[in-house]
């Protein structure tokens, strides 16, 4: 039965495009259901439009039975500010009954449960977005050492960079960064496969929208986490088996 153990909505800021990674990570019997806010280009107007779209992309999204929702898209969360996206989330889950957030939300709510105070940021974005990123983090409470990003225009052209240049920009950061405790990438693409050989070679948590929203859902659902996924999602894997389940 699909979904037989939990339904997870799913909005992408562009295409309908789920990471394909995301689908090895469900665990057996979650379901993941998606729609998408149509953004073409990195430009204040086009997000504008996205966000003005988010409504009605929830109510399909519950409609269709999802039991908690998860946004991507750095730009579309950042350029409302830490306290006002967190806002408009409380708005949006009272709305439609399900609990609602961004997957960069769900990055500021891992780093936090993973005690790491002090990232730093490797995205695809220009300066503009990244001191966005920057301001954000900042006032949620993870103040990030260093933003540097690609200065891709568009989510096509970000969905285009090899993932592995994304290793080598995080490894740049943390290596001028000893006080770094974490990594968190900003980008579209599946990007599994880097974070996980970045946490082995530095011993610090990477984390990204895709495990951190999954693993935000999973907590939504009462689900217990896959284990192999990093640091993060073993985390929970790991309170869920301590706690009997």
């Amino acid at each position: 039965m699909f979904g037989w153990r939990g339904k997870l909505g799913y909005v992408s800021p562009s295409t309908m495009q789920v990471p394909m990674e995301l689908e090895d990570m469900l665990p057996d019997g979650v379901a993941v259901i998606g729609t998408n806010l149509g953004v073409r280009a990195h430009q204040a107007a086009e997000f504008d439009r996205a966000y003005e779209g988010i409504p009605a992309a929830l109510d399909l999204l519950v409609g269709e039975g999802a039991q908690a929702i998860y946004l991507e898209g750095v730009p579309v969360a950042v350029r409302q500010g830490w306290a006002a996206e967190q806002q408009a989330h409380r708005t949006w889950s009272e709305r439609v009954g399900v609990p609602v957030t961004s997957g960069f939300a769900a990055v500021v709510a891992a780093l936090q449960h993973l005690g790491a105070r002090r990232p730093v940021v490797a995205t695809a974005y220009r300066d503009e977005w990244n001191d966005l990123i920057a301001r954000y983090l900042a006032d949620a409470g993870v103040a990030p050492g260093e933003v540097r990003g690609l200065s891709v225009q568009t989510p096509a052209e970000a969905g285009r960079v090899d993932a592995t240049v994304f290793y080598q920009l995080a490894r740049q950061l943390v290596d001028g960064h000893g006080e770094a405790n974490a990594v968190v990438l900003g980008a579209r693409g599946n990007l599994m496969p880097v974070a996980l050989e970045l946490e082995r070679d530095f011993g610090l948590p990477v984390v990204f929208g895709t495990p951190a929203g999954l693993w935000w859902g999973l907590r939504q659902l009462g689900v217990s986490a896959p284990r192999g996924w990093g640091l993060l999602l073993d985390s929970l894997a790991v309170a869920e088996h301590g706690a009997g389940r």
